[in-house]
């Protein structure tokens, strides 16, 4: 192809920043983490600031499973967190390369090769969500939850025995479709904790992003995330929580 063609078919990265006015959108959610706990004993749910229960709009599986992985998985997930790590780290230097290139991975676990010889003791929560384009609260806690039309309650009374573990491994937390140049901070996130009375949050800052090139045009969404650790001596719990970015 000739010099003057191609560059001229070449995409450059311009960024603009304006308000988002398609407000009656929908906001699809991907969700795979696991949580050190059988799913017996945990209940989630999410809820947006209408306070209506979104599991209307998807239903999230849960699979009983082990925690610990086995060493094809541990392989799999150590490189995961070490690439998006670096992703995170290097943003700034790659994104070009990583827009002009298609770079959008999902990460997928392999299957477990060694099955433990011993009881479930975790549960993966996973599927797709499509959610109203509002804030939202995405919760996990001891005892299970009995949803109405207008908002949900946590039987966790009859739960007060159980040993707690809050410990978890994120595979995979997204909202639109993966899009080339686009890194999803909490991909590869793993939290051991040693204490069962911590209350993990989230807080994530979603933006609405538009990847406009010669070729193609796609609507999708970016995040950023601060975390909050605290021991608490009441329901323990894991809270990820979104307030919609409108600029």
């Amino acid at each position: 192809m000739p010099p003057r063609i191609s560059y001229y078919l070449d995409s450059r990265l311009v960024f603009t920043f304006v308000p988002d006015t398609d407000l009656q959108s929908k906001l699809k959610v991907h969700i795979d983490l696991t949580v050190a706990m059988p799913c017996k004993s945990i209940g989630a749910d999410i809820l947006d600031s209408t306070n209506q229960n979104v599991f209307s709009f998807g239903i999230l599986q849960e699979e009983d499973t082990w925690f610990e992985l086995c060493p094809s998985q541990r392989v799999h997930f150590d490189y995961m967190q070490h690439h998006n790590s670096y992703l995170r780290n290097e943003y700034h230097s790659i994104a070009e390369i990583l827009y002009k290139s298609d770079h959008a991975v999902v990460y997928s676990m392999p299957e477990r090769v060694i099955i433990p010889a011993k009881p479930h003791d975790a549960c993966r929560i996973h599927g797709v969500l499509t959610l109203n384009k509002v804030a939202g609260n995405f919760h996990i806690t001891v005892g299970k939850t009995i949803h109405f039309s207008r908002g949900h309650i946590h039987l966790n009374s009859i739960f007060a025995n159980t040993q707690t573990n809050f410990s978890h491994r994120i595979n995979r937390f997204s909202f639109g479709d993966h899009t080339a140049g686009i890194i999803h901070p909490l991909e590869g996130d793993e939290k051991i904790f040693d204490n069962g009375q911590v209350m993990m949050q989230y807080f994530i800052e979603v933006v609405p992003t538009d990847v406009q090139t010669f070729y193609s045009h796609a609507k999708t969404y970016q995040y950023t995330v601060r975390e909050n650790l605290q021991l608490i001596a009441y329901e323990p719990r894991t809270d990820l929580r979104w307030p919609l970015s409108k600029d």
